[in-house]
């Protein structure tokens, strides 16, 4: 699949991970968790919210990590606080990024 990325703005232009989510859809997320998806290979991006705060954690949020294992809107972030205590967690999205699961709370150290 090519992604387009000729109409990004600029804040979808500075997320650190963009992922395929398959029938040209796209996920993008940002280092403080703002997401944005599109389904059209990336032309155009809509807002879908930010990622949840890890629990016992506080925001904002360093977002580390999005990968897609290739199952059709299966999608995983990792994050970690960054003011306070270091919590950090492992989300699941099952929807392309429209709702989100915590599925390990934690600091995962060394990362992923």
């Amino acid at each position: 699949m090519a992604i387009s990325f000729r109409s990004v703005d600029t804040a979808v232009a500075g997320f650190v991970g963009v992922q395929s989510l398959g029938n040209n859809r796209v996920l993008a997320i940002s280092l403080t968790g703002v997401l944005r998806r599109s389904s059209d290979g990336g032309s155009t991006w809509s807002s879908l919210g930010t990622l949840p705060t890890p629990t016992g954690g506080t925001a904002p949020l360093t977002v580390y990590e999005l990968w897609a294992p290739g199952a059709v809107d299966l999608v995983f972030a990792y994050a970690e606080s960054t003011i306070g205590a270091r919590k950090g967690s492992l989300f699941k999205a099952t929807t392309g990024g429209d709702s989100w699961t915590e599925v390990y709370t934690g600091v995962v150290e060394g990362g992923i």
